[in-house]
């Protein structure tokens, strides 16, 4: 089976494993746990063992690089929604390890590997209808890619840092 095959497989087993966990989360822009891999990303809680433990997937903007893994959470603030606009802020620490897959445009090479992901952030609840809710998160990760043992490359001046922004659709 070539690696083209194995990639639509690996995400249709995803998909259905998903099925039978708690669904969290969809969200667009660059995401604290995958990075640029995820500027499509999805959360599925793993209420099993962890309320801060998640499955998370997701692709670029066209799927041609993406990734999946698991995501720890954890939020250092708990502020409750306030009354009349609905709206809180609260911070929190993220901890991913994530399988990523770039395709080839041309041939069937693709390139994987794994990255470990850290970063802080302010989660900024905007809304809050009856069982949804839309965020704002912001922040900063920093990606280290354990199979060329060395970080990510990052946009910005500061090595290895990358900013993070992204609207969140949750339950």
């Amino acid at each position: 089976m070539n690696q083209k095959k194995k990639i639509i497989v690996l995400f249709t087993t995803l998909s259905m494993l998903s099925a039978n966990l708690k669904f969290e989360s969809i969200k667009f822009g660059m995401s604290e746990s995958l990075g640029i891999f995820g500027i499509y990303n999805v959360d599925y809680k793993i209420e099993k063992f962890s309320n801060d433990l998640y499955l998370t997937y997701g692709f670029f903007v066209f799927p041609i690089f993406g990734g999946a893994g698991l995501t720890y959470k954890k939020y250092i603030t708990n502020a409750r929604p306030a009354p009349k606009s609905k709206r809180s802020a609260n911070l929190y620490l993220t901890s991913t390890i994530f399988k990523y897959y770039a395709l080839a445009l041309h041939g069937d090479n693709i390139a994987s590997g794994t990255i470990g992901t850290i970063g802080a952030g302010l989660d900024l609840l905007l809304f809050k209808r009856k069982k949804n809710k839309i965020h704002i998160q912001a922040g900063f990760i920093s990606q280290y890619n354990f199979t060329e043992k060395d970080f990510f490359e990052s946009p910005s001046d500061k090595p290895a840092i990358w900013p993070t922004l992204n609207i969140k659709f949750s339950r």
